[in-house]
This record gives structure tokens, sequence and C-alpha cells, in this order.
């Protein structure tokens, strides 16, 4: 069914009619405002902010990218390329270090809450509810931040999927058009898994919701359906195959390869699961950081009732099914259930609440009512609790014993004999690493260790005395992961630097710098060596 035609049905459908149709997704300036604002407050919120050791472990695999390093080559970690290509990329537009992936950070959430304003729009174009989508969502998680939370491909999910949502939720007119949007949609769906694979199920499930809201429609017959799986499809691919020819030609697809698709089945099979408390501190996470938008969005989901077929409806299924994939995807990833995981559910939840404080049936204006009191309430609590964290520390989000830890690391760095300006950090939460300016050791760093593979892990100690870096730094979190999933690992990583090594400082988080003895080795420098595939992988 052309555009037009649905159009016309809009009246009856409670939605505004053509003159409404013809400004679902504007006005142009009006989003870039609240792109603008989003920025801004996004910006405000994050400055000065260390991040933690995730994005650390990033910003350093940037860094060796941005120097002609090779990703799974002179560097590995078990994600998806987009991540780090992202901090790189935000690192050469906007300045090195944290400045640079502040800003662009700031930029991508502006972006995702002028998308979010557009579903809106879209779904509801005469309503206040695009003014509400940022707030309940960007607005949200910058309120409900952390240093564990900013720049983590989990709160990055909102831009990509809401431009999902938006691409295959209108039909252009024109064939040609549509092949384009739905060429388009599988391009982003591509961008998506290159941030991590296992999103794609959350994309599907939203893709699936569009293509069956349209059929039901009889917007699309069913060789419309196969043609917009084959565009989508074409589109996917050719995203992804300037990647293939990235790592083909840079001697790495092997890695690649492996890391995507082998090294998924060999940690499912082979890493111990996650303690389920930590699950619980994640859904209570989520449960704190939603729970006065849940009435709204369960009125969404109750005025949507019967009108399934409308545009409204749509936005409505779509964000169910976003937020319940999600959260599958949380749970299947059994050794990873931090509660930083669950910022992709708030996104939806967020559109779902803002959907249902502007669509009350006249018989429910009470529910609309409550709805909104708590809502409103829950704003101005966590709005409360962030200005009462700024006034407790004016130098707030860099806390006291990270501004601390940072200050070690550089004066240990300062005084260090550092001839190979080498280091290896078995653990990094405050970004330790970064401010001293060395180099790590390996290409596989220590940030999280509790994510290798029993032979990598295993493999580590030996390659640490072969290339002997002039600085070691161990946090208390890691070697508490590690001596529970490992009991031996660090035996052998103390009698090595006790032998080899001196203890320098033990910073405010409690890690312990250590220094290679200047009498053994002198400034003899191995090269850094490259990563190797394991061999062999014995079962536990």
């Amino acid at each position: 069914m052309r555009e037009e035609q649905v159009a016309a049905e809009l009246p009856q459908r409670g939605l505004g009619g053509a003159a409404a149709d013809r400004t679902g997704n504007g006005p142009p300036f009006a989003l870039a405002i609240v792109a603008l604002f989003g920025f801004a407050a996004v910006a405000f919120v994050h400055r000065g902010m260390v991040f933690g050791s995730d994005q650390a472990l990033f910003l350093d695999y940037a860094a060796a990218l941005r120097s002609g390093g090779v990703l799974y080559v002179d560097v590995w970690d078990n994600k998806q390329p987009g991540i780090f290509w992202l901090y790189a990329l935000a690192n050469l537009l906007f300045g090195d270090g944290w400045h640079g992936v502040r800003v662009g950070y700031a930029l991508w959430l502006g972006a995702a809450g002028a998308a979010v304003a557009a579903l809106l729009r879209f779904a509801r174009p005469r309503s206040p509810a695009w003014i509400w989508g940022p707030i309940f969502t960007v607005g949200v998680l910058s309120l409900r931040t952390d240093s564990d939370l900013p720049a983590q491909i989990e709160v990055l999910t909102g831009l990509p999927l809401a431009t999902l949502l938006l691409l295959c939720a209108t039909l252009p007119a024109s064939p040609q058009r549509r092949s384009q949007r739905w060429l388009a949609a599988g391009a982003v769906a591509a961008g998506l898994a290159l941030l991590k694979l296992v999103l794609l199920p959350v994309a599907a499930a939203i893709v699936c919701c569009a293509l069956a809201w349209h059929w039901a429609r009889r917007d699309l017959a069913a060789r419309d359906l196969l043609r917009a799986a084959f565009a989508m499809g074409a589109g996917a691919a050719l995203a992804l195959m300037p990647v293939a020819v990235h790592f083909w030609w840079h001697g790495a697809m092997a890695e690649f390869l492996w890391t995507t698709f082998e090294y998924p089945r060999l940690a499912v099979r082979e890493i111990q699961g996650q303690r389920p408390e930590i699950l619980v501190a994640a859904l209570r996470w989520l449960f704190m950081s939603t729970a006065g938008l849940l009435p709204a969005a369960m009125l969404a989901l109750w005025s949507a009732r019967g009108r399934w077929r409308t545009r409204e409806g749509l936005l409505t299924l779509a964000c169910a099914a976003w937020a319940a994939s999600a959260l599958g995807v949380i749970v299947l990833q059994r050794f990873s259930w931090w509660p930083y995981h669950m910022a992709m559910v708030v996104w939806p939840i967020g559109i779902l609440a803002a959907l249902g404080l502007s669509s009350r049936p006249a018989g429910e204006r009470r529910l609309g009512g409550v709805a909104t009191g708590i809502a409103a309430a829950f704003l101005m609590a966590h709005v409360a609790w962030f200005g009462a964290k700024v006034l407790r520390s004016p130098d707030w989000p860099l806390d006291a014993a990270s501004t601390s830890a940072l200050e070690t690391a550089r004066r240990v760095a300062a005084a260090a004999n550092a001839p190979c300006r080498s280091i290896y950090a078995i653990g990094d939460y405050p970004g330790v690493v970064d401010a001293t300016g060395l180099r790590q050791a390996l290409p596989t760093q220590g940030v999280f260790p509790g994510a290798w593979l029993p032979a990598q892990v295993q493999r580590m100690p030996q390659q640490l005395a072969d290339v002997r870096p002039d600085l070691v730094y161990v946090d208390p979190f890691m070697r508490e992961r590690l001596q529970l999933a490992h009991p031996g690992f660090f035996a052998r990583i103390d009698a090595w630097l006790a032998d080899d090594y001196v203890h320098r400082a033990t910073d405010a988080h409690g890690g312990n710098w250590w220094e290679r003895r200047g009498e053994r080795g002198g400034g003899d420098c191995v090269p850094r060596p490259r990563f190797r595939i394991p061999e062999s992988t014995p079962r536990q």
C-alpha cells in the first residue's frame, strides 16, 4: 500500500490524518535542537570522567590502531572491531585520549536522542511524546552514569537500533526508494553486528516486527517481503565487504574469523559462567533506572490494544520486542552479566514511557495522570541524586580514588627506569596505563582476563617472562577474579615478580606497581609479539 493510501487511513486510526503524516518525521530543525541539547547534557555530565576498565582497553587499542597496529594481531580482544574503530575515529576527529572519546560519545547520544524523537513524531505527530522520549532515554542514562557506563557498546546501541526502526517503519511510494531503504537497513544491522555480534537478534526482532506490521496492513505482499530480505542482505554484504578486505589485506583474516566465530563457541564451553548475584545486581540496576517509567510504559502497551496496525502500534510492538530480545541476549551471555549491559533495555522502555504519557484514551485519564506523576517524581529524584553527587565532590565524576590512582601511575612512570617504554597491566580500572604514556607489552591485554580461554590464561605468565615489561601493574579486583577462576595463575605471576621485579607503589585502588630490576637485562628490549591463536584449549 502506497504512503498516500496510508495517510488517507490515518483519521480512522486516530493518528491525525494527512497533515500529521506530512510532519511525522519533522521538522528537521526541532530534531536538530533535540540533538544539540542531548549533546550538551551528555558533555556536561561526563566532563572529566575517567572511564572504567573496558573503556580504558578500548582507548588503548584505539591508540595502537592509529599508530599502525592491526586488530587481532598486534592487539587482541574478544569483541568485534566496531567499538575499537569508533574510539580511534573519535580520537582522530576530536583529539587524543579521554577528551576525544567524551566529545564523540556526547555527539552520538545527541544523535540518538534525535532518532528517538523522530520515532515518536512518526508514531504520534501531534503529541509532545517526541520531547519526553530523549529525556527518558538519553537523560536517564546520563543521570544514572558512573565510570562503567559511558561509551560502552550497550549504551551506544540506541542510535543504530532507533535508526533501523525508522528505516523499516516507513515505505516510500517509489519501489526504487523502498529498495534503498531496505539496503540501508541491512547496512545498519551489519554495523550493529560489528559492534557486537550477539546483538543481531535484537536487530532481527525489530526488523521482523516491522515487516509483520507492513504485511498485516497489506503494505507488502509476499514477494515484497522477499525483495526486502534480499535488499537487506545486499546492504549487509556491502557494509561488511570493506571489513573483510581490511583484514585480508593485513593478513589477519584467520585471527578475525577465529575471534568472531570460533572463540564464542569455545568460550561458552570452557569459561566459567558468571555468578548469579551479578545478574541479580544487573537486574536491580535496570529496575532502579526505569522503575518510575514502567507505569507509563505499561500504559503504552495497554493503550495500543486493538490498534496494532497503526503507527503507534508498530512502535509499541517494536519496542516490546526490542526490550525482550535485549534481555534475552544479556541472559544468554552467561559469563558477562554486568549492570551496564542493561543500558540497552533502557532505550525501549524510555520510548514506551514517552508514548504512554501521550496516548491516554479518554477512559484512562486517571491512570495517565498517575503515570505522569510517577515519571515526574522519578526524574526529580534522579536529578536531586545527581546534584548531590556533584555538590559532594566538586570534581565529580572524577572521584578522589581514581584521581589519586592516576597520579600514582604518572609518578611511578616518571621515576621508573623504563628503557623499553613497555608496561603490562593485569586490570586497569581507572585507566592508569593511559596515564603512563607507555605501550602495552603483549597484544592480549589484562583488563579482563575473565573472558579469556583457559589456554590463553595459562600461557600468559610465560609470555610476560619472555618480554619482561619495564612496569607491571596488578589491581586487586582482577587478582580476586583470576584467583577464583585460575587458582594457580597468580602463584606463577607472584614468583616471577619476586624474582625479577621491585615493588614501587600501592595506589588508592589497592593496585600494585612493580618495576623491572635494572641490573637484570639492562636495556634489552624484546620486540612486541603478535597474537597467536591457541593451538589447543583443554577442557575444564
